[in-house]
Formats: C-alpha cells, structure tokens, sequence
C-alpha cells in the first residue's frame, strides 16, 4: 500500500536511519529508493514530536540536484520488523506557497488601482457640497459617501500595511496619540 501512494512516503528509525521510502519519496528527494535504505534520511525531523502532537510541521528539503523544496511533513509511530519507527508523509507544498504569493501580488495590485477612483469618491462629496443650491438631505447623502469613501481608504490602507508587515516590509510611524481617548 504504502509503495503505490503518490504521495512521498519514509519509514525511519529512531535513529534517523531510513528502512522504506516509495517512489514518490524517492523522486521527491532526485535519488534511488534503493540507495536511500539503510542510510541517514536525508531530512532531519523530530518524529517523535510530530507524531505526538498530531499536527503537521513546515521544513525544506535539498534534492540531489542542490534545489530546496518546501514541504509539509505528517508523521505517526508505528514498529517495523519488531522495532519503533515513524512513518513520515511529506507534501511538496511549493504550488501552494507560489499560489499564496501570486494571491497576494493581485490583491496588493488591486488594492493600489481602487485608490485612484476611492480619491475622487471621497473628493467628488467635497466639490458637490459648494453647491449651495442642496438640500440638506442631498448634503447628508454626500456627507454619507464621503464617509463611506474614507472607510474603504483606511481598509484599503491597513491591508496594504498589513502586506508590507508580513514581508517585512512596514516602517512604522511615530507620532503623538491620544491614550485616553483609544482606551475610551
């Protein structure tokens, strides 16, 4: 079963020895499954915490080739031939992070081509209000989209800063606030 899966799989010992690895895991790493048996895995991971804590963990991988791949690893405790093992499901999540990254280059995009129209939304408000020919519910209904406008400006803007945070991208600003008035 476990040599037909598609996905990269590994029985390794408790001293990191490897005692199976299918086709895909040996693929995954550019190497011959049978060169891989009896042999340091050749990633280190600490199976025993990852079998305990039932979660999965995020590493890399460096194939024969010299290129690092990013992986997603799953592990569980089980025995072969009589002695404890873990046996190891690794995902190559590199499609999934190039996706992450492609989502977020849109969505900064976007954001930034919202911001020339969002200007004269809120602008438009102001210029329309010389009119002293409105009424005062005209006057509330613009009073309304200005105020609209300017809501979608600072999300546009948090989520702009927010990208900058998770690139590592952000210079904050420093200036004065008014404490009591935040807390209140």
């Amino acid at each position: 079963l476990l040599r037909d899966l598609l996905v990269a799989v590994a029985v390794v010992d408790v001293n990191g020895i490897t005692r199976f690895v299918n086709a895909a895991c040996a693929a995954l790493f550019q190497r011959q499954e049978a060169d891989m048996l009896g042999r340091a895995f050749p990633l280190a991971f600490d199976g025993e915490r990852l079998a305990s804590s039932g979660r999965h963990a995020e590493s890399e991988a460096q194939r024969a080739d010299g290129t690092v791949v990013p992986l997603e690893i799953a592990c569980v405790r089980s025995s072969w031939e009589a002695q404890p093992v873990y046996v190891a499901a690794f995902y190559d999540v590199s499609e999934r992070l190039q996706a992450e990254t492609d989502r977020a280059d849109v969505e900064r995009i976007l954001q930034h081509a919202l911001k020339a129209p969002l200007t004269a939304i809120i602008n438009l408000p102001q210029v329309m209000r010389m009119d002293s020919g409105l009424s005062p519910e005209h006057r509330e209904y613009l009073n309304y989209i200005e105020a609209a406008g300017q809501r979608m400006l600072r999300m546009i803007t948090q989520s702009l800063d927010l990208h900058r945070m998770e690139r590592g991208e952000y210079t904050p600003e420093d200036k004065m606030t008014d404490l009591v008035s935040t807390v209140r």
